[in-house]
């Protein structure tokens, strides 16, 4: 498991954890043993850690422990799935880069 003196998880990454049904084991996985690590586009001096099925947004918070601020799917397959089973509340689909996707009624 992750060592709380190491590691924070946001409360955006915990809704996002039980919307796409990730289990914390899964999550201490991709940050403990990463496929890939890459440099942030999103957070400044933050990384994107890359485990199978999943990629987490971390950056760092105030006392430099690491933070993970988001969890999204590490495919486009993945997230259409997601959203083939249930649209998510208020969030609009789009592609694996940010276009908008048309969806059908």
């Amino acid at each position: 498991m992750l060592d709380p003196s190491c590691w924070r998880v946001s409360d955006h990454a915990l809704g996002r954890m039980m919307d796409m049904l990730i289990e914390p084991t899964q999550l201490a996985d991709c940050l403990l043993n990463p496929d890939e690590i890459a440099p942030s586009r999103k957070y400044v001096g933050g990384f994107n850690y890359r485990k199978g099925d999943i990629t987490c947004g971390v950056s760092h918070d105030s006392n430099g422990r690491k933070r993970v601020m988001t969890v999204v799917w590490s495919s486009q397959e993945l997230w259409d799935q997601d959203f083939d089973f249930a649209p998510y509340q208020d969030r609009e689909r789009r592609d694996f880069f940010g276009a908008e996707k048309k969806v059908s009624a």
